[in-house]
């Protein structure tokens, strides 16, 4: 509803998605954090890789449980609530790090911010583009989508000061202490959203929305539209209802295949390169190149929306990622492997962001939270498949190109579910 968001920025359209920028940067710090610590963890406790590997999967799994299962509180409850309880979880799983003996405690705390964290993307997603103008909401989106990048190398930059001067712990803490800020300031600052407001009608609704629009600049409130959907209705399976399944599975699905591959080339990267014997420095910087390249594709994706069909922009990301995989698995050389990484990083990473822009188009605004964790969610499952499948693949001593050809694959299925969902996009 472009009338809701208003036709140019106002200040309070700047402070939310400033807010949803700088949450986002959170949540890439806190994600990555256990990615910068685990050698110091495994060399403290004495752990095996596979036992590293459940303190990953804690988080991954967090994540995934927060956005299916929690997600449905920002359309029964609002988004600020949402946001909070997000951050008040972020808050106490990372500042509690500190006091943890063992690894079976700090999975469990790992999965309390995982829960956080899953919470959070729809509700960010959601709050991005509710309060941005319609011409200009998938590009507020893909801005506040560059802090999860900007999080994690920030989390990278300060590990090795953190962890050799205060011990792995500070590097929790530090993230707690940043969220712990961010929940004062949103609790000051982050107002509800206006189409929540409208559509939801929660106690107070009429008030609030009418201090809300008066900010936005927009013409009085003298009354509340008519009810489209009660809160209580709300649950994780109400995108799958009649009238929202298609939209739902297509996105979902979209989801599920990008991240498969996504998350196998950015996380086995440096190792496939080193197992090649590119050495340790080359390694690493295919990592950083693919980071690097997805900061620019997360920025621009949503510029490009702007002008051309947001769908048409997916698909030709979408298409382009398989063919750059392709690329990678067959190009061989420091020199050639990796620029080849930076452009894929562009296509991953900005596919992935042009697709939560499209999920917070496909989902009318009493479901669109809900969706858009159901998608999320499905996208974890396949990002957890991507990496355990991919480890499987590289142990049967394939070549390059044989198992990232395979794995590239389902970017191409990404492509045409994300084409099916054109008819669902909101005018």
């Amino acid at each position: 509803m472009e009338s809701v968001a208003g036709r140019s920025m106002r200040s309070i359209q700047v402070i939310v998605l400033s807010l949803c920028l700088l949450i986002n940067v959170l949540d890439g710090f806190d994600l990555q954090a256990s990615a910068f610590t685990s050698t110091r963890i495994m060399a403290e406790w004495t752990l095996a890789p596979a036992a590293m590997g459940l303190i990953f999967s804690a988080g991954l799994l967090g994540v995934g449980l927060g956005s299916f299962v929690l997600s449905p509180l920002a359309d029964r409850f609002g988004r600020r609530p949402a946001v909070l309880i997000g951050l008040v979880l972020i808050s106490c799983g990372m500042l509690a790090v500190w006091g943890v003996t063992g690894p079976r405690q700090l999975a469990t705390l790992r999965g309390i911010t995982g829960l956080g964290i899953g919470l959070l993307l729809p509700c960010l997603n959601t709050a991005a583009a509710e309060y941005s103008p319609a011409r200009w909401q998938s590009f507020a989106i893909s801005v506040y989508a560059t802090g999860y990048p900007i999080g994690g190398a920030l989390c990278g930059a300060l590990a090795p000061y953190l962890n050799m001067h205060a011990g792995w712990r500070s590097l929790y803490v530090a993230g707690g202490v940043a969220s712990t800020s961010l929940l004062l300031a949103c609790a000051w600052l982050l107002p509800e959203s206006l189409q929540f407001l409208l559509q939801v009608q929660p106690a107070g609704a009429l008030r609030a929305a009418q201090r809300i629009a008066t900010r936005l600049q927009l013409p009085p409130l003298l009354a509340l539209p008519p009810r489209r959907q009660t809160a209580a209705s709300i649950s994780p399976l109400t995108p799958f209802q009649a009238g929202l399944a298609s939209r739902a599975l297509l996105i979902s699905a979209a989801f599920f295949l990008l991240w498969l591959t996504e998350f196998f080339i950015v996380n086995w990267t440096p190792a496939i390169l080193a197992r090649e014997g590119l050495g340790a420095l080359a390694a690493a910087r295919g990592g950083l190149m693919l980071t690097v390249g997805g900061m620019g594709g997360t920025f621009l994706v949503g510029l490009f929306g702007v002008r051309i069909e947001l769908i048409r922009v997916c698909v030709v990301y979408l298409v382009s990622s398989f063919v750059l995989a392709m690329v990678f698995g067959f190009s061989s050389g420091v020199g050639l492997l990796l620029p080849i990484c930076g452009i894929l990083g562009f296509v991953l990473f900005g596919s992935a962001v042009g697709l939560y822009a499209v999920a917070a188009r496909v989902f009318p605004p009493p479901v669109r939270a809900s969706g858009t964790g159901v998608a999320v969610a499905f996208g974890r499952a396949g990002a957890v498949l991507g990496l355990s499948f991919g480890g499987v693949l590289i142990g049967w001593d394939w070549s390059r190109a044989l198992y990232v050809g395979v794995l590239a694959l389902p970017l191409l299925l990404a492509a045409a579910a994300t084409r099916a969902l054109r008819s669902f996009m909101a005018e």
